[in-house]
């Protein structure tokens, strides 16, 4: 008898369990796949970080393409009024 009850204890607590353990299953699983999407994440946020970097750098290069070009404008009207005043005498 004290086999048969265990048994049945068996089957009853496996039957009871089967629920809690299905579910543990996908909770599982779900953060098996939001750890994967976090490193993606982070992946791609390093990658975002990496080009706005990049693009600094690029902008910085360009203001000072830019600065540089003013400056040899500002030249060239100077040397532009100085010759018109040399042919104006």
């Amino acid at each position: 008898m004290s086999q048969e009850l265990k048994a049945l204890l068996r089957s009853v607590l496996k039957e009871e369990l089967q629920p809690v353990h299905e579910r543990l299953e996908r909770v599982e699983q779900t953060q098996q796949e939001l750890q994967r999407g976090q490193k993606a994440l982070e992946k791609s946020v390093a990658q975002i970080q990496q080009d706005v970097t990049e693009l600094q750098v690029g902008q910085r290069a360009l203001e000072n393409t830019v600065a540089q070009i003013q400056q040899d404008v500002a030249q060239l009207q100077a040397g532009q009024q100085a010759l018109q005043q040399d042919v104006a005498q």
